[in-house]
């Protein structure tokens, strides 16, 4: 049988029928024998973890689609200044170990600085607190008052001493890792101010783009400059 120019009987196998019955049998000997019945999801350890990581990254994003819409809604709003945002303790001290520092000691200045405000905060003093502290003061005699303040003259002067200024170019930098990767985003944003020709971070210079004697009254042909 010829058909679109080829012959049909080339491409019909003669043991087709045997074939086919050996195909079946060998199909319902592995359905009786319970091959089928398997669980194909069931997943090994590594899949299971790559699985975690993906649910946790995609919870990630969300949070932070969700605080980005936030932001947006707030834009027509009066917003609170960061410096009187309240902080929680635990932020500031993970946030303080992540870059390198100690967070035990600036965790007890801050409680002791909440200490103090809660104190700050108790009962004033009353009429009667106010003219016994007066009375105190006029029956002290006026030795004891310049010593007083002697005291604290040179308790502010080596307070003043102790506090040293501090190296900006090394403040906040804990490691030679650190200082190195500064030291290289300080040249790459120098970069451009020199190729710009700024003499500094507040240059705001913006030069003629078309100057007048260069570019006004010019003749096509000649020498003639302006007519």
């Amino acid at each position: 049988m010829i058909r679109n120019g080829k012959n049909i009987y080339d491409f019909v196998d003669p043991d087709i029928e045997s074939k086919l019955a050996a195909l079946e049998e060998e199909e319902e000997k592995l359905e009786a024998e319970g091959y089928y019945d398997s669980d194909e999801s069931v997943e090994d350890a590594e899949e299971a973890n790559i699985r975690m990581k993906a649910d946790l990254i995609r919870e990630k994003q969300q949070l932070i689609r969700n605080a980005s819409k936030m932001r947006k809604s707030l834009k027509n709003r009066a917003l609170i200044p960061r410096s009187a945002k309240a902080r929680k303790l635990s932020e500031m001290q993970s946030h303080l170990e992540s870059i390198g520092f100690d967070a035990a000691s600036a965790s007890t200045r801050v409680q002791g600085q909440t200490q103090s405000q809660t104190q700050s905060r108790g009962r004033g003093l009353t009429r009667s607190d106010m003219e016994i502290a007066d009375a105190m003061d006029i029956d002290g005699s006026g030795d004891d008052r310049n010593a007083t303040r002697q005291e604290l003259l040179q308790r502010a002067k080596s307070r003043a001493r102790s506090q040293a200024p501090a190296n900006r170019l090394v403040d906040g930098i804990t490691d030679m890792k650190s200082r190195s990767k500064a030291d290289k985003m300080a040249k790459l944003a120098q970069i451009k101010m020199n190729r710009m020709a700024r003499q500094g971070e507040a240059d705001r210079h913006t030069t003629a783009s078309l100057p007048k004697h260069l570019f006004s009254g010019k003749r096509g042909m000649g020498k003639t400059q302006r007519r």
